[in-house]
Parts: C-alpha cells; sequence; structure tokens
C-alpha cells in the first residue's frame, strides 16, 4: 500500500487541499466527501481508515477538503453552495468510479454523481437543528437566557451570520441547509457495519472493523 500523499489541486477555480491513497496503476478512483462542520474532526481517523482498507483493495481515494473547512486556507464562513461546486468540480476534473459520503457529506454529492452514503444524514435540517441546539446550551450556560430558533431565523432574515458551535452560519447557508437532500444510490448503515456514534465524541475512536466492512461492500460496488 502506498503511503498517504497530501496534494494541492486545482478544480474549478478552488484549491483544495487532498489527501490521496494510490493504488495499482488504472485501479478505481473513490472521491470521498467529509462530513461537516464538528463531524468532520471526529470521523477523519475513520476515513483515513477506510481510505487504507480500499488501497489494500487495490481502490485508491482522493480527499479533498473543501473551502472554509479541514485545512483549506479559506478562514471565512463556509458556503454550503460552494462546498457544492467544488466538489463538483473536483469530481469533474478527476472522474472517479465512485464517490462515498459519511453523514452530511451526503448532502454535497450531486444528483448525477455514483454515490454510496455511510450513515448518511439525509437531510441538511437535521444539521441545522443540531448546531442551534447547542448554541442554545451554549448561550443558556453562558447569558443564563434561552436562545431558540425564532431568534435566529429573525436575524438571518437581516442577512447577519450567527456563530454556532463555534462555526460562523449565514442566511445562505443556513438556508441551504433547510433546503439540502441526500441522493444517495446507496446507504451503508451504521449497524450495518458496526460503525460506532463516533461524530457524538470527542477522543478519536479506532472503528478499522467498520471501515474494512465498509471498503468490501464499497469494492463489491465497484466490482
Amino acid at each position: 500500500m502506498a503511503a498517504p500523499e497530501l496534494t494541492l489541486e486545482q478544480a474549478g477555480g478552488f484549491t483544495l487541499p487532498t489527501l490521496w491513497l494510490r493504488a495499482k496503476p488504472g485501479g478505481p478512483l473513490v472521491l470521498i466527501a467529509q462530513p461537516l462542520f464538528e463531524e468532520q474532526n471526529r470521523c477523519r481517523r475513520f476515513l483515513a481508515q477506510l481510505g487504507r482498507a480500499l488501497s489494500e483493495r487495490g481502490i485508491a481515494t482522493a480527499m479533498p477538503d473543501l473551502p472554509a473547512a479541514g485545512d483549506h486556507p479559506d478562514l471565512g464562513p463556509f458556503s454550503f453552495a460552494q462546498a457544492q461546486s467544488a466538489l463538483a468540480a473536483f469530481s469533474a476534473a478527476t472522474a472517479p468510479a465512485l464517490t462515498v459520503s459519511l453523514r452530511a457529506g451526503a448532502l454535497l454529492v450531486e444528483t448525477t454523481a455514483p454515490h454510496t452514503a455511510i450513515a448518511p444524514i439525509e437531510r441538511g435540517e437535521r444539521i441545522l437543528s443540531g448546531l442551534l441546539r447547542t448554541h442554545a446550551v451554549m448561550e443558556k450556560e453562558r447569558t443564563g437566557k434561552p436562545f431558540t430558533r425564532k431568534a435566529a431565523e429573525a436575524a438571518w432574515s437581516r442577512n447577519e451570520t450567527l456563530t454556532l458551535a463555534g462555526y460562523p452560519i449565514t442566511a445562505e447557508t443556513a438556508a441551504a441547509l433547510t433546503r439540502a437532500q441526500s441522493t444517495a444510490g446507496t446507504s451503508l448503515g451504521a449497524a450495518s457495519l458496526s460503525l460506532p456514534p463516533l461524530w457524538n465524541q470527542a477522543e478519536p475512536v479506532d472503528a478499522a472493523a467498520a471501515a474494512s466492512a465498509a471498503a468490501d461492500a464499497i469494492a463489491e460496488t465497484l466490482s
């Protein structure tokens, strides 16, 4: 198995830090769409394990960091639309045989792409509601006052950006998350892979067995 390689890839006007795990020449390429916000950090180890498992099966992987996410140098507010465009441009430039997403990464994949979603979040509203709940708890502890969805929507109606759970959320991204739905052709549920809920756990979780099971399912899809 080749060593991981980090490159800067140009795609559709975007410069994307990309982690590659190469495999045999001429073998298929899988594009990995990462989760959003804090879940990306918590799931990174599993996705690295998945990349290694796929490489051992002769399947290469590319995992780009999208604008304002991961190690991307853009430190501005995350734009859902821009992230979608960047992922689509990367896919067009690299022509993967399959896109594999984890959690809310499924929301970013264009409808025409061959797509397998692992433990997908099928509606963006679920991500937005989670951010609002976390922010409400933090505000209650900080100020003693409640924070409501109505207050957030009023701020977004004024085109304000709210920082929720440490992430700036613009009115545009809030609206996009509310509308977003997954269009995955195939879903691999967490239970079917014995994948623990690592997206809820602050410390890295070893999920090598689940990564191997997911790699087997993906390899079967590509065979």
